[in-house]
């Protein structure tokens, strides 16, 4: 999705220019770096200091968010050390965190998502909705304990803005820059009475223009219209009970990144024998993504609305919280999958699903030393996905471009094609021979497009998910330098799928053709369910030397339950297992020159049992299966620097470095062993400066720079295919007062269009999406 929201900055002199030629980074705002300011956060269910806080951590405060205009997923993940967000999948993006993540659409995350503590990171979840935000916090390694299910890499929590109960405020936003984007945001607070609040904020983003342009079409893809309206209630009855509604809904139209062959492949998606060309089609470097041709159409909408009921109560023990959630989305998507202004291969994608999701916790008060949290929550999902595609394209390499259609109304081998039966059969068959003696019925129809080998295929997968978990962590402080805790949880999820693969209106010719050259049934149907039960535990030790230092290691067990492939050939191959992950992590924290440097340091390793990597079905390669990959060995270290030299400006660097492999993994009769996991970086940087300094007694100067890099990682299990660097420097300054903020800024300045995302399945036949080139505008806000 193109952004264009300010995440950006203004290169503060020379300082800055020091950094940037330093290895690139993935920046993480771990602390406020305010000697006057601590920075509260709840990733342990608690309110509690992040410098307090036993875990690596990347925190977003409002005024880093603010300072930056960060307001997409992508842009925390990017400023967050070993952590990579990939959309690859047609019903949402991918997060990876220290290389654990989802590597096929059809898993479950490896990343728990969470919005004002609602589960949200299913498959299907809007990354659109971050506005009107106080804080986002990324938890790094696995997170079993207290956010159970799929949180084997880690979490993210999204934390928006609160109603207040006393004060009346607000603000409006717009943003307008180039490619005809413009962006409203807003919010209200209104107290209503002495024991209640009503706070109404919403987005508005239209843009008319895009960087992926289909020329036949005369369509921007990475054009679109995003609305969405948030309504949240806090009635406070009595001085110890609250109840918070919120309501929000949300429709987004466009954005879609067009993916296209890889400019670095060696060839294209139809010619994996060098033999046939593709016509049309100068789509073969990020320059030409303004001038493609498609034939189907190409668009992309989703529909999203959320009810979330909050009750706290506090007693003299402690908090006990009740939470209750429902979410209704939709998605729908077409897009042409060949690449081309030809009929071969296309998509279309629909994608409903409803989720409910309960949780019920208490979190005690320390008592001498001693406190917990206890809790269950229950998550329900129902999904129903339906793909409707025209499937071509596949035997043309094979078949060294032979037209199927055309030699099955003729009822005779063509001209030149002797070469290509001995290669299949090894029988030189003559040219002119009835295709009946290769066991072929002339006549039979349904095969169409370009290449004459394309067929109409429906995909049907109705899946439907219950979890239900119970999980405690108790917490005892020795004395005040060394504490100890630990945790469990225990999870069972019960899935069902009903799934079918047929061929659209029938289709005679392309049953025979798939028989007879790959020796598989295509059409298959059927349902399967299975349960996955599991305990997990966790446990560490503090010490605090000094009230300036916390040093801390722990030992934490992690789960993901297993689930289907929608479709195989290979019935073996359907069902896949849980992944089971166990992580070990030793961190630094140091306060330094009176909170003006903090230096935090985390080592980790994390041996995963069962991950799940794609691979082609063994019996029918037009399909991809995600198959348990054996053992998966992550390990490597994390450096975060904040400085505050002098009043108003501030230095935020990070490094991560990610040692990621298969430790063991056979699949399809080929040895991954000792391979990087695709899609990980080695390595990764990122730094942020701002700089904010009074101009006169009512106007300061505001300025803000990120740059963000890393690099050494491949996007396929045989690690031909080396991942793009995604270097970005953004860019933003500007004047405020108590009420204005007015101010320019500029994404991706250098406008470097890297792949944002690739697959390869080898080095000739690769795709993906080339990422937004540089954008800029400016932003007026007024608060009062």
């Amino acid at each position: 999705m193109l952004k264009f929201t300010g995440r950006a900055s203004l290169l503060v002199g020379a300082s800055l220019a020091t950094f940037l030629c330093a290895p690139t980074i993935a920046v993480a705002q771990e602390t406020a770096v305010e000697e006057s300011d601590e920075l509260i956060v709840t990733a342990r269910r608690r309110e509690q200091s992040v410098q307090d806080v036993p875990d690596a951590i990347s925190v977003f405060s409002e005024a880093v968010i603010e300072a930056g205009g960060l307001d997409e997923v992508d842009e925390f993940v990017e400023l967050t050390p070993n952590a990579k967000l990939t959309t690859d999948s047609e019903t949402s993006s991918e997060i990876s965190v220290r290389g654990s993540g989802r590597n096929t659409q059809d898993e479950d995350p490896g990343v728990g998502v969470y919005r004002d503590g609602v589960y949200i990171g299913g498959r299907l979840f809007s990354t659109a909705t971050f506005y009107d935000l106080q804080r986002v916090e990324v938890l790094r390694g696995p997170q079993a304990g207290l956010y159970g299910r799929n949180a084997v890499g880690g979490a993210l929590n999204v934390i928006t803005q609160r109603p207040e109960l006393d004060d009346l405020s607000g603000y409006g936003e717009l943003r307008a820059g180039n490619l005809e984007r413009q962006e409203f945001r807003g919010a209200v607070n209104i107290p209503v009475g002495d024991q209640a609040a009503l706070r109404l904020s919403g987005l508005m983003i239209n843009q008319d223009e895009g960087f992926d342009y289909i020329v036949n079409q005369d369509h921007y893809t990475d054009a679109g219209e995003t609305g969405s309206i948030r309504a949240r209630f806090l009635l406070a009855p009595t001085s110890n009970l609250e109840f918070l509604t919120s309501f929000e809904t949300i429709e987004t139209e466009g954005f879609q990144r067009l993916i296209m062959d890889s400019p670095n492949g060696t060839g294209g998606f139809l010619d994996n024998e060098d033999v046939l060309p593709i016509p049309g089609n100068p789509g073969y470097s990020a320059d030409d993504t303004d001038n493609q041709f498609r034939d189907w159409p190409t668009f992309q909408n989703f529909d999203q609305w959320q009810f979330t009921q909050e009750a706290n109560w506090t007693v003299d023990a402690g908090t006990a919280t009740a939470i209750v959630s429902y979410r209704d989305a939709a998605y729908d998507l077409s897009r042409d999958d060949d690449y081309t202004e030809f009929e071969i291969s296309g998509r279309q994608y629909n994608a409903a699903q409803q989720s409910t999701f309960a949780e019920l916790r208490f979190a005690a008060d320390p008592v001498n030393g001693f406190s917990y949290i206890v809790g269950a929550n229950y998550l329900k999902e129902d999904v129903d996905l339906t793909y409707n595609s025209l499937n071509g394209g596949d035997f043309a390499g094979a078949l060294f471009g032979l037209n199927l259609a055309d030699m099955y109304a003729t009822g005779v081998t063509p001209p030149g094609s002797e070469p290509i039966w001995d290669a299949l059969f090894g029988v030189p068959i003559p040219d002119g021979t009835s295709i009946a003696a290769i066991g072929l019925t002339p006549g039979l129809t349904g095969l169409t497009g370009f290449l004459g080998d394309s067929a109409y295929i429906r995909f049907d997968n109705v899946q439907s998910l219950n979890s239900v978990a119970v999980f405690a962590e108790a917490n005892y402080e020795i004395n005040p330098q060394w504490e100890i805790w630990a945790n469990g949880r225990w999870t069972r999820d019960e899935k069902d799928i009903t799934f079918g693969q047929t061929f659209v209106g029938g289709c005679d010719a392309c049953v025979e053709v798939i028989g007879a050259f790959t020796g598989a049934t295509f059409e298959v149907s059927g349902e399967n369910s299975a349960s996955f039960e599991n305990v997990s535990f966790g446990g560490g030790v503090n010490w605090r030397p000094s009230a300036d230092i916390l040093a801390y290691f722990k030992a934490v067990q992690g789960f993901k339950a297993g689930g289907f492939n929608p479709i195989s050939a290979t019935p073996e191959l359907q069902a896949f297992d849980s992944e089971t992950t166990i992580g070990y992590e030793a961190g630094l924290k140091w306060e330094l020159f009176e909170g003006r440097a903090i230096l935090n340091l985390a080592a980790f390793l994390q041996d995963r049992s069962d991950a799940l990597v794609q691979i082609d079905d063994p019996n029918l390669d037009l399909n991809t299966l995600g198959v348990n990959a054996g053992e998966i060995r992550n390990q490597g270290f994390e450096v975060q620097l904040s400085l505050l030299p002098t009043e108003g400006l501030r230095f935020d660097l990070v490094y991560g470095y990610l040692d990621a492999k298969f430790e063991d993994f056979v699949a399809g009769g080929d040895d991954y062993t000792g391979n990087r996991v695709p899609r990980t970086y080695e390595h990764s940087f990122s730094a942020i400066v701002s700089y904010d300094t009074p101009l006169t007694a009512n106007l300061d100067l505001y300025s803000f720079a990120s740059y963000n890099n890393a690099w050494n990682g491949f996007t396929d299990n045989d690690n031909l295919a080396e991942l793009d660097n995604p270097e970005t420097i953004d860019l933003a300054a500007g004047v405020e007062t108590d009420q204005w903020r007015i101010g320019v800024f500029v994404n991706n300045a250098a406008d470097n269009r890297y792949v944002a995302w690739e697959r390869a399945t080898d080095l000739v036949n690769r795709r993906g999406t080339f990422a937004a080139g540089r954008t800029y505008g400016v932003q007026i806000k007024h608060s009062f």
